[in-house]
């Protein structure tokens, strides 16, 4: 099929899972490519290609059928990252039950050695712990897990449903993760009131979290943003039982009395257009007159379901900050309780490739130095365009710049080996990339497209069975002809992943990195 000049699809499939990146040209246009992607998987949920009952209840636009390219490369994207996400976790949990049984041999012996039991006692109990926690790592579930041993940051992630859709249909692997998302204030401040107003979306909040209505002041002044005072903070905690509640109650009186002023005393109001930061603070101040400044129970007051900024809990986190300024960032994960020593994983959906090269190098390279100061171990998953300095690509450039869309990155990233560069340079101890017509296919572009269809390439390498037996099904959806543009489009963006961290080659074992670099090669 000829294709000069290309012909671009909507912009669906460019479009991050909804950053807001202030700034003074572009952010409107930034700001609504949130909209397009929950439009694009409100069309592929509609007809079939994935399950999210919660997506229809986030995005704020009617559904609308996409074209079947535009369709499956969406299915192909979310397919990619709900991998890495269960690879990231699992290999988690296997290493923390590996950790936990290492440890109660160790401590085995040292009672078999110090005449607290033979070793034939000894060694008994350890075979049994050994086939319980055995027992355990094969269970899909790890609802057993008392406290998450991994952490998943979502950058800019806007509208996004993926925790939520996962929690409603019960993934088993989620009890073992603390879910940060992180956007801009006044994005996160939306999805915040979103989901306390949603009865469906609140009772799926875990017990524990907790929604503030006044963010740090510190925040919104790194970016030079007027603080407007909008009377006292307001927290509720969520909790199911009235015994719960009073204890939550108690323990919340003892944490507000530890918060440092610049977070009581105010900060940007983050209101819908039309209203004033005057009438906001008199409303903020006239509901906290109504209610304790900390309460707890099944549903928010409504003083804290209409204000409520931010939401922060020891399984999901909701939280604001500009990604281009480091400063709000940490204070960011600060708020959200983030954990410097739990093994991390970072997703960025189209959202690095929105900054300029140094604010994106910068942020990759923060992440890296995070991990190394708590001795942990991270990873990072990147899915952005690349390619723009062919025909095809300068096309799609044009087009998202057109909707006042800038890929300020890309030309500094230009092809998937661009990526790990990038990577390493930022210390990323590992780094592996590939674009997505290779990890659709499962073998490296430069081979050949061959047949689209599910058997073509095989299900080796960086793919797993699963995915392989659902692109067989995904693609019996709807018919596509335009088999060379489907290969242009998934040539033109990329999948990298990184990890760092002394003694984390479990974690490179895990996410297949050496599998996903071969598919690059």
């Amino acid at each position: 099929m000829a294709m000069p000049p290309p012909a671009i699809p909507p912009i669906g499939l460019g479009g991050g899972r909804g950053r807001s990146m202030r700034r003074a040209a572009g952010d409107a246009g930034v700001q609504r490519t949130n909209d397009d992607a929950q439009a694009t998987k409100m069309s592929c949920e509609s007809l079939g290609y994935f399950s999210d009952g919660v997506l229809p209840l986030l995005a704020r636009c009617p559904p609308s059928r996409k074209p079947p390219l535009i369709n499956r490369g969406t299915w192909a994207r979310h397919a990619a990252m709900r991998q890495v996400t269960t690879d990231f976790v699992a290999a988690c949990l296997q290493h923390a039950q590996q950790q936990q049984q290492q440890q109660q041999q160790q401590q085995q012996a040292a009672n078999a050695e110090g005449g607290n039991s033979s070793p034939a006692e000894a060694s008994a109990g350890a075979q049994q712990e050994s086939s319980s926690i055995d027992s355990s790592s094969s269970s899909s579930s790890s609802s057993s897990v008392s406290q998450p041993v991994c952490q998943v940051v979502s950058l800019g992630a806007g509208s996004d449903s993926s925790w939520f859709s996962l929690q409603q249909q019960g993934w088993g692997l989620l009890p073992a993760v603390h879910y940060i998302e992180l956007d801009y204030q006044e994005m996160v401040a939306k999805k915040a009131r979103s989901l306390l107003a949603s009865e469906q979306l609140l009772a799926l909040l875990p017990d524990g979290t907790t929604a503030t209505t006044v963010p740090a002041a510190a925040a919104a002044a790194v970016a030079g943003a007027a603080v407007a005072a909008v009377g006292p903070q307001l927290t509720w905690t969520k909790k199911q039982t009235a015994a719960k509640a009073a204890d939550a109650t108690q323990q919340g009186e003892q944490q507000a009395e530890q918060l440092p002023p610049a977070a009581v005393e105010g900060a940007q109001a983050a209101e819908p257009a039309g209203n004033s930061q005057e009438s906001t603070a008199a409303a903020t101040a006239a509901a906290a007159a109504a209610v304790p400044s900390h309460s707890c129970g099944p549903v928010p007051p409504a003083a804290v379901s209409s204000h409520v900024q931010e939401l922060a809990g020891p399984r999901y986190s909701l939280v604001g900050a500009d990604l281009r300024h480091l400063e709000q960032l940490d204070a960011a994960l600060h708020r959200a309780g983030f954990d410097v020593r739990l093994p991390t994983l970072y997703l960025a959906e189209c959202v690095l490739i929105y900054l300029e090269p140094g604010e994106a190098a910068r942020l990759l390279a923060a992440a890296a130095a995070r991990a190394a100061g708590g001795g942990g171990c991270a990873a990072v998953a990147i899915y952005e365009q690349t390619r723009p300095d062919d025909a095809f690509g300068a096309t799609m450039i044009a087009n998202l710049e057109a909707r006042g869309c800038p890929l300020r990155s890309v030309g500094s990233v230009p092809r998937p080996a661009s990526q790990e560069a990038r990577l390493a340079a930022a210390g990323w101890a590992a780094a592996a990339a590939a674009d997505m017509a290779a990890v659709y296919h499962g073998r490296s572009s430069g081979s050949g497209s061959g047949s689209s269809s599910g058997a073509a390439g095989g299900c080796g390498g960086w793919l797993r069975p699963f995915w392989c037996g659902e692109r067989g099904r995904i693609e019996r959806l709807e018919l596509l002809d335009e088999l060379e543009e489907w290969r242009l489009m998934q040539e033109h963006y990329c999948l990298a992943l990184g990890v760092t961290g002394q003694g984390c080659s479990w974690l490179a074992e895990g996410l297949q990195l050496d599998q996903l670099r071969a598919l690059g090669s």
